[in-house]
C-alpha cells in the first residue's frame, strides 16, 4: 500500500495543530511500514516541517507512540460505550459478547493504533501514561470489568470478576491477533468467519468461567 499523504505547508501548523498532524501522519506510516520501521523524522518530512519542530511536541519516537496509544484507547472506550448504549436492555451475556465483537471490529478498523496500544511501549497497556480521554473516567479495561462484575453479581459467582475479565480479554485478544496476522487463514479467512469465531469463543469462555 502506497502512502498518498501530501506535504502540507508549515504555516498550517502555526495555530497548534502540528502535534495532531504528526500523530495522524505517524498512524498512516505505521499502517504501511509497521511500528519498528516508523520514524518521527519521516513523519515530519511528510507533514512538511523540519524534524527539529517535532521535538517541541514529542521528544522521541516513544513519546509519539504513547500519544497514538492514548488516541487508540480513547477511541476504543468511546466505541465500547456506544455499543453498550445500543444494548442497554440486553442481558449481561449479550453485552459481554458485544464487547468481544467490538474489540475485533476496532482492531480491524484501526490496526495501526491497535498494534501500538498493545505493542512494545515498555509499560502496562493500562498504565496511567497511556490513559485517554474517557467518559466517566472509565477506560476499555474498566468498562469490561464493570460489565463482567455485573454479570458475576447476577450469577452469584465466587470468582473475582477482575480475574474473569482478564481471562476473557486474553482469549479475545489472542484470537483477534491471530486473525490480524493471518496466522490461521483456513479458519479465519474472512471477517465474517472471524466474527463468528469471536462470538463462539466469548460464549465458550462465559460457560467455562461460570
Amino acid at each position: 500500500m502506497k502512502l498518498s499523504l501530501k506535504k502540507t505547508h508549515q504555516k498550517n501548523y502555526h495555530h497548534g495543530d502540528l502535534a495532531q498532524a504528526l500523530v495522524d501522519t505517524s498512524e498512516q506510516l505505521i499502517l504501511e511500514k509497521g511500528v519498528e520501521a516508523f520514524s518521527l523524522r519521516e513523519a515530519a518530512r511528510l507533514v512538511g516541517v523540519d524534524p527539529s519542530a517535532c521535538y517541541r511536541h514529542y521528544k522521541d519516537k516513544n513519546a509519539i507512540l504513547k500519544a497514538l496509544a492514548k488516541k487508540g484507547f480513547t477511541a476504543m472506550a468511546q466505541s465500547m460505550n456506544e455499543d453498550l448504549k445500543k444494548k442497554a436492555h440486553a442481558s449481561t451475556e449479550e453485552k459481554i459478547e458485544t464487547l468481544c465483537l467490538g474489540y475485533f471490529h476496532f482492531a480491524d478498523k484501526a490496526p495501526a493504533l491497535f498494534r501500538v496500544m498493545f505493542g512494545q511501549l515498555g509499560v502496562d497497556s493500562r498504565d496511567a501514561s497511556l490513559k485517554g480521554h474517557y467518559e466517566n473516567d472509565l477506560g476499555p479495561y474498566d468498562i469490561l470489568i464493570q460489565v463482567v462484575t455485573a454479570w458475576s453479581t447476577e450469577k452469584k459467582f465466587k470468582k473475582n470478576p477482575q480475574e474473569t475479565a482478564l481471562e476473557l480479554w486474553a482469549a479475545i485478544h489472542g484470537l483477534t491477533c491471530l486473525a490480524m496476522d493471518g496466522a490461521v487463514q483456513a479458519e479465519l479467512s474472512s471477517k465474517d468467519k472471524t466474527r463468528k469465531a469471536i462470538a463462539s469463543l466469548a460464549k465458550t469462555m462465559m460457560r467455562g468461567l461460570s
